[in-house]
């Protein structure tokens, strides 16, 4: 058995990609056997032949350390070919590893698409829309000597595609929700083991984003009014030739039994319109129509090399019950995106309905109220089989319950489960402590992310909203990425984010952006829809996190115009560096506000302002990074003239013009914008806000991701954990007590009486005060990477230790593998830790205000920072100083 051995091999940060545009980059990640192991060499080789039998690129071995991010360098990129990479390396113990393998296959261009967009004919119906069937017979000959078969497809909606009665292309809800008119994403496979002499390929559309309702604001057809889709497929020959099946006017449609499909309101299926082999040849075409070909923007067409939407697990119900009002209740346990699978029978005619809800009253009945317009509900009509399984084609719902409808008691359910969907992200983070309360809040957290991150960061699942939220995108990044490696989901949302910049670099509030040119006559969105702080600065902080957590340049560059746009749109609004433009959300829901108000009681000039100058510091250090000298000195110049103006105007000498609101004091020490005397102050100021409000937070979506950071980072780590352990009302852990199963949109969204707040905005699945789990990973845990040497070639290690706590543990993988922290309270002031160091890095291990005396029992000089390399550590620890509390 070879001791060197390349656990898993990366495309684009993915182990499966099946399209790419442009030549990936590679990542390995290696289990490390050796203390101190790393890589002093790879190789890696391409083909066109899964055997390797014909190489086509051999890089040679490469005197490097390099596995992270490393470039493909082919000059021949043929389109719609899969390509085949292998890669080895040597470590420093002179090993040689096997060669670890993986292929992606290449895209098509605007000048490779032959295809033609197609749709039905049928009139203009708007947002009531049925699904329709596409379908085409066609025939390979001479199938001895075909090489290869791809297929490349998208719609205007939602589709699902058949070949020969069996689906294809993986995924749900595809081809997802982007900018359609200038990103629009096609999903590509090889369908080369499937294919006959005879075939039948078929789509089946719905509405979807494309041309459903989207927003609260009752819009539909944003895109277009009528679904449509364009396929492509290209069948390669042996001996070079190759034969194109594209969508064209040759193509026949027909009515599906999805009579009505709605993202928001759901799906009705009539199986009594069923069409007999719709998925088969078939001689009876009789209700099959030719169809239209349209115009369509090739150029905007890309293809999808991030996670796709998949059923990622199957949920069982918890129980059936009947409520207090005589309806019939499933309870899954768990809040989640997803979908309701079941089997049916009854007679032709009868009708079956299921309505997707989060909580229920405090009497025990169903509370829909919260999902304004949103129907939530799908309704099976039985046909003449008279047993069916059945689950949603074009929709997905936000829910734990299900309340069920018979139109007669002959109607009888099985096998009812939940699908829980959302994009197929690699589970990164993991995290377990001695407190079972916090355990709970952390896999809320997780689930929080999991049913908002379908395709896009939404910021609810459930009602008529369900949009790219910019702000809390943003203030979840982090957490995010401990989590799930989350930059090939961030990438492909970014791409939208700069496709929908306005014209003078303001950033919408939401994106895809459906609000802008649309709410003319809204009381509130007609002054503006983009651009407020903390939401807008998503351009900026998301691809910083990205490169801090992932180490890939590529995302700064990419989006630096979009960066630089921004700050220049902020910097003629502002009035001398004071950025208040138009609607700006500030502390959004905060607690501190005035009675009746969901914008906090901090002044969004504050928050405008803050937000202004850690952007334009930020874009500073990436302009140096990206090396662009001249930039980085405009920019390093203008932040500190804005903080400059900030503490003049907002803090003063002796913090007396600081307002008396807990974010008011989180952001300063967060953003460093004050002096060291100065955050003293300030720091204290904070506890004793907190102090005087009882020991709890009264923060919204710009102070609470931060507040713990902003009392541990300034000496006050237990007030930190007071804070983050708090019981009662409002904190964290008052959720889970009340049976949270994900974290709320309000801190009262359900009170300690059962009674629920106005329904008009309570989410119960609703990520953004989730931003705490950062802090679990980067400091109980201490996981932190390190600015000069980002994606966690070189990281740090300091975990906060705390009495609070009797044990904690967890792990984070990152791209070279896992590290592994964990650490045990011996008593109020030793602490045993271990550590473990992934193939490849380092991590300085340094424990505030502590000292290592022991190595793997070992006695060493009391130090307070260690350099490790890879392997396992267990070390002790004795703290030095006494920590601060609130009392």
């Amino acid at each position: 058995m070879n001791m060197l051995n390349i656990e898993s091999l990366y495309i684009n940060n993915l182990q499966e990609v099946n399209c790419v545009e442009s030549l990936p980059n590679l990542t390995w990640k290696v289990k490390a056997t050796h203390r101190d192991e790393s890589q002093i060499a790879f190789q890696y080789q391409v083909s066109t032949e899964n055997d390797f039998s014909k190489i086509i690129l051999d890089s040679g071995r490469q005197e490097s350390d390099r596995s992270v991010n490393v470039k493909i360098n082919l000059e021949n990129f043929d389109f719609s070919q899969r390509y085949f990479v292998r890669v080895k390396c040597w470590n420093n113990y002179n090993q040689e590893s096997d060669w670890k393998q993986s292929s992606f296959i290449s895209g098509l261009n605007k000048n490779n698409w032959q295809a033609k967009y197609i749709r039905s004919s049928l009139e203009e119906t708007n947002y009531e829309q049925q699904g329709i069937y596409f379908r085409k017979n066609f025939a390979v000959d001479n199938l001895n000597e075909v090489e290869s078969v791809m297929i490349h497809a998208t719609a205007g909606g939602i589709y699902q595609a058949y070949l020969n009665n069996e689906e294809i292309i993986d995924g749900v809800l595809k081809p997802g929700f982007t900018s359609y008119k200038k990103n629009h994403l096609y999903q590509t496979a090889e369908i080369t083991n499937k294919i006959s002499n005879d075939n039948t390929i078929v789509f089946h559309v719905g509405p979807g984003w494309y041309c459903g309702r989207l927003g609260w604001l009752d819009d539909s057809a944003l895109y277009d009014v009528v679904p449509g889709m364009i396929c492509q497929i290209i069948v390669r020959y042996k001996n070079g030739t190759k034969e194109v099946i594209p969508t064209d006017d040759s193509w026949k449609w027909s009515e599906s039994p999805v009579v009505f499909s709605s993202i928001y309101d759901g799906e009705t299926y009539d199986s009594r319109k069923e069409i007999g082999l719709w998925s088969e040849a078939s001689e009876d075409n009789a209700s099959w129509v030719s169809c239209i070909s349209v115009n369509f923007d090739l150029n905007v067409l890309k293809p999808q090399d991030a996670c796709v939407v998949e059923r990622i697990e199957t949920i069982s119900a918890k129980s059936i019950f009947e409520s207090p009002c005589g309806e019939t209740i499933v309870d899954f346990g768990q809040n989640m995106s997803g979908l309701i699978e079941f089997e049916v029978a009854g007679q032709a005619g009868d009708v079956l309905t299921i309505e997707h809800f989060e909580v229920l009253d405090k009497e025990g009945n169903a509370h829909i109220e919260n999902l304004r317009t949103a129907g939530q509900k799908n309704t099976f009509i039985i046909g003449p089989k008279k047993r069916y399984s059945y689950s949603p084609h074009f929709t997905f719902q936000g829910f734990r319950y299900a309340r069920i409808s018979k139109s007669s008691p002959e109607i009888a359910i099985s096998n009812i489960e939940a699908i829980v969907i959302h994009s197929a992200l690699e589970r990164t983070g993991h995290f377990e402590s001695s407190n079972s309360l916090l355990n709970k809040l952390h896999e809320n957290i997780r689930w929080g992310m999991k049913g908002n991150f379908v395709d896009i960061p939404t910021d609810c699942p459930q009602r008529d909203e369900r949009l790219g939220w910019t702000g809390d995108a943003q203030i979840f990044s982090k957490t995010a990425c401990y989590l799930y490696d989350s930059k090939s989901f961030f990438t492909k949302w970014l791409v939208d984010v700069s496709c929908d910049q306005l014209s003078d670099g303001g950033i919408p509030f939401v994106v895809p952006d459906t609000l802008t040119g649309r709410v003319d006559s809204h009381p509130f969105f007609k002054k503006s829809t983009h651009s407020s702080a903390g939401w807008g600065d998503a351009i900026v902080i998301i691809p910083w996190q990205l490169y801090l957590m992932y180490g890939d340049k590529e995302v700064l560059e990419n989006h630096y115009q979009s960066m630089c746009k921004y700050l220049e749109f902020v910097e003629s609004k502002s009035h001398d560096y004071v950025y208040d433009y138009e609607i700006q959300f500030g502390d959004w829901l905060a607690l501190d506000a005035e009675k009746g108000s969901f914008f906090g009681g901090t002044p969004t000039a504050f928050t405008g302002t803050a937000y202004f100058a850690y952007s334009t510091k930020l874009l500073g250090k990436i302009s140096e990074i990206l090396g662009y000298s001249a930039n980085s000195d405009y920019y390093n110049s203008l932040s500190e003239r804005i903080r400059q103006k900030f503490v003049s105007e907002f803090v003063g000498n002796d913090c007396e013009r600081l307002p008396q609101t807990q974010t008011s004091h989180i952001l300063p020490l967060h953003f460093n914008l004050v002096s060291n005397v100065q955050k003293k102050k300030i720091a204290s100021g904070l506890v004793t806000l907190i102090q005087n409000n009882n020991g709890h937070l009264n923060t919204g979506f710009l102070g609470t991701p931060h507040i713990c950071e902003a009392l541990s980072d300034n000496g006050y780590k237990d007030a930190a954990y007071e804070l983050l352990l708090q019981e009662t009302y409002p904190s964290w852990l008052n959720q889970v007590k009340l049976g949270a199963t994900t974290i709320w949109e309000h801190w009262d969204g359900i009170q300690n009486d059962g009674s629920l707040r106005d329904p008009g905005m309570n989410s119960f699945n609703h990520y953004a005060y989730g931003a705490v789990g950062q802090w679990l990973y980067s400091n109980v845990l201490g996981i932190r990477s390190i600015e000069s040497n980002p994606g966690f070639k070189k990281f740090r290690v300091s975990p906060l230790l705390s009495s609070r706590l009797s044990y904690a543990s967890g792990q984070y993988s990152t791209c070279y593998g896992e590290i592994k922290v964990s650490w045990v309270c011996l008593s109020e002031s030793d602490y045993e830790l271990e550590v473990e160091v992934p193939f490849n890095s380092q991590a300085i291990v340094s424990i505030p205000e502590c000292c290592i005396s022991r190595v793997d029992g070992f006695s060493i000089n009391n130090r307070n920072e260690l350099i490790i390399g890879s392997g396992k550590y267990k070390l002790h620890v004795t703290s030095l100083v006494k920590e601060m509390t609130f009392n």
